[in-house]
């Protein structure tokens, strides 16, 4: 095997290949071996079926009787009950000069190998990658399956026969020894390792009576004079002597060691890739702070027709850029497993019912029929992760808008399971637009993918929203189905599964603030910021709501400032990345100080860099809550205003 060939491994591919290296040889013998890799590759690819069949004379080994007598082999191996012996494949393939190939009959197909020049692996699958991205990350594992087995079969052949005659010849080291490890045979290949055993021989001798006592065999993997051996100790008690059996696992270790290698060279690249990808978000949502920013304030002064319509096109633009920075930031947290969920309690009708008012006016500007049509709910409150599932319900209604042009959209959600502490709800997103051909429904969910190029150029998106989403809801362990035709519309089925919350009492609602100008009137605001668009931004809106504020270019200053203010400030805007002292630095060294209005001061995270992953944990450094640059003006005032009333000292 070329080692080489690992290079060119995924990353995905590369984890499949440690995993199943690492169950090769695992057994007590042959067939539990097998069965314990197969078990293993089970998890990669299900179903499938697998045969394993040996030339008669090669191994002494006890065979089913051969089924395939005209090509010389004997069935030996199988993990399935019945397995057809496809003598036309197996004929095809040793026609051919190559040590595997892919044959494919009806829906099925067969990857064949040879092992080596003694035996033929068929392995039947419904797909064509039988599990891997690239076909030659399943060779590497097939290479080193292929090693095991002719290696385990040898060794069994030595374990059968070495005890009423020495195999002299063998290439493998057989000893056998007394109870106290003294010497009664080698063969002439265990001589070069016998130092390490003579050397060793209180601690073996301890070992060989245990085995003897127990009649149990042992098997380890041990460095003898800088080689990793296989040794397995088989014990005989009616002679009062045990046999040692030697495999050198170079290769074997070779190969793990490379794939580890390389699983760590391919998770340091995605760490540098989201590194990249944390430092650009910052550095591209730091200036669209101030072009949305400024935007909306414009657009709340006195305009023109003229004006106003060309504000709303820059509106639009800024925001289809922005959704196109998240897009690339979700898909590149979720294919390096970066995404964190969350367990909370929460109201599925109150999250539809926000989630449908959310795209009702856009639906109304389309002049297309927009419904909710939830029924009543066996359970209203759940425990699970309501940002994820908003998310995953608003890019399909979104998409279900933007692609249709007249007709209806309709939203609903019934439960299709539900046991004493746990509950299934199906999301029903329908729509009447241009719909998907049968030949793309199953390609739809991959990255970059639409429809067709014609719909990128009419509707344009990034192609990574419907893959986005199937990533979530796997992750949450659902269901994403989608049933189409092309020029009828599409129905996407979301099934998730959820915990029923213990607590079923509806919350007590707070009458809402009212988005009105003014109504920061007497609050104080330290704003915290190095960078001069960000402050000049934020403080027009502060302004604007009348709030009293003072600011800082660092945490320093900020530290500085607030205890100048003698406790006066009502609520903190702390940026994250500054320079001298950074956001959470600022806000440890205030939440250190043991006074009830720094323990409780409401500080809230301002950051334009949503891929760090500290991110995530915003709470657990002490901060009361996080908002995104650019900001959503009412969205921010909302949360000043709850933080300001909830402070409690």
């Amino acid at each position: 095997m070329k080692l080489k060939q690992i290079k060119l491994l995924s990353n995905q591919d590369a984890q499949t290949s440690v995993f199943l290296s690492s169950k090769i040889g695992e057994g007590q013998n042959f067939k539990e071996s097998l069965d314990l890799f197969f078990d293993a590759y089970s998890t990669i690819l299900n179903p499938f079926n697998v045969s394993i069949f040996f030339k008669k004379e090669e191994h002494h080994v006890e065979l089913n009787p051969p089924f395939i007598r005209n090509l010389g082999l004997a069935y030996i191996y199988t993990n399935h009950t019945y397995y057809p012996p496809h003598v036309y494949l197996i004929e095809n393939f040793l026609k051919l000069d190559q040590v595997y190939h892919i044959f494919e009959k009806g829906d099925k197909s067969f990857y064949i190998s040879k092992l080596e020049e003694q035996g033929i692996l068929v392995i039947q699958s419904e797909k064509t990658n039988f599990g891997f991205d690239n076909i030659n990350g399943f060779n590497t594992i097939i290479n080193l399956l292929s090693k095991c087995v002719i290696n385990s079969l040898k060794l069994e052949r030595l374990k059968t026969f070495s005890t009423s005659k020495h195999n002299t010849q063998s290439p493998y080291p057989t000893f056998r020894f007394d109870k106290e490890a003294n010497i009664l045979f080698l063969n002439h290949s265990a001589k070069k390792i016998t130092t390490h055993f003579e050397e060793l021989k209180w601690v073996y001798a301890d070992m060989f009576k245990e085995c003897l006592s127990a009649y149990q065999t042992k098997e380890y993997e041990q460095i003898i004079l800088g080689t990793p051996y296989s040794i397995t100790i088989k014990p005989i008690p009616d002679q009062d002597v045990v046999y040692v059996y030697a495999i050198d696992i170079s290769t074997r270790k070779n190969i793990e060691n490379k794939l580890k290698e390389e699983k760590e060279k391919a998770e340091k690249s995605a760490q540098q890739k989201m590194e990249f990808l944390s430092t650009m978000s910052h550095e591209i949502r730091t200036p669209m702070n101030s072009i949305i920013g400024s935007i909306n304030l414009l657009i709340d002064t006195q305009l023109n027709p003229y004006q106003s319509k060309k504000l709303e096109m820059m509106r639009f633009a800024a925001d289809n850029l922005l959704r196109l920075i998240n897009e690339i930031l979700d898909f590149n947290k979720l294919e390096a497993n970066k995404v964190s969920l969350e367990k909370i309690r929460f109201s599925i009708p109150d999250t539809m019912e926000h989630l449908f008012m959310m795209y009702a006016l856009q639906a109304e500007n389309k002049n297309i029929g927009y419904q909710l049509k939830a029924a009543t709910l066996p359970v209203n409150f759940v425990m699970g992760d309501p940002t994820r599932l908003s998310q995953i319900l608003l890019n399909l209604i979104s998409n279900a808008i933007k692609f249709t042009e007249e007709g209806a959209v309709s939203f609903d959600v019934e439960c299709t399971y539900q046991d004493e502490k746990s509950i299934v709800y199906q999301f029903i997103i329908k729509d009447s637009g241009i719909g998907i051909s049968q030949d793309r429904i199953d390609s739809i969910f991959e990255a970059f993918t639409q429809a067709d190029t014609s719909t990128t150029r009419k509707f344009g998106g990034t192609g990574l929203g419907l893959n986005i989403t199937k990533k979530i809801v796997d992750l949450l362990d659902g269901q994403l189905i989608l049933e189409s035709k092309e020029g009828e519309g599409s129905t996407f089925k979301v099934s998730l599964p959820f915990t029923i919350a213990e607590n079923q009492k509806e919350d007590k609602k707070k009458d809402n603030f009212q988005i009105i100008e003014g109504n920061l009137k007497g609050k104080k605001v330290l704003l915290v910021d190095d960078n001069e668009f960000n402050i000049l931004i934020a403080s027009e809106f502060l302004n604007r709501w009348e709030a009293e504020y003072i600011t800082a270019k660092n945490g320093e200053d900020a530290i500085i400032k607030l205890y100048e203010e003698d406790k006066t400030v009502d609520i903190i805007l702390m940026d994250l990345q500054m320079p001298v002292m950074n956001g959470y630095e600022a806000t440890k060294i205030i939440r250190e100080k043991r006074d009830d209005y720094y323990q409780n001061l409401p500080i809230v995270a301002l950051s334009a860099d949503v891929a760090s992953e500290n991110i995530s944990e915003i709470e657990r450094k002490g901060f009361n809550g996080f908002a995104s640059k650019p900001f959503d003006p009412e969205t921010l005032l909302t949360k000043l205003l709850s933080l300001i009333e909830k402070k409690s000292y």
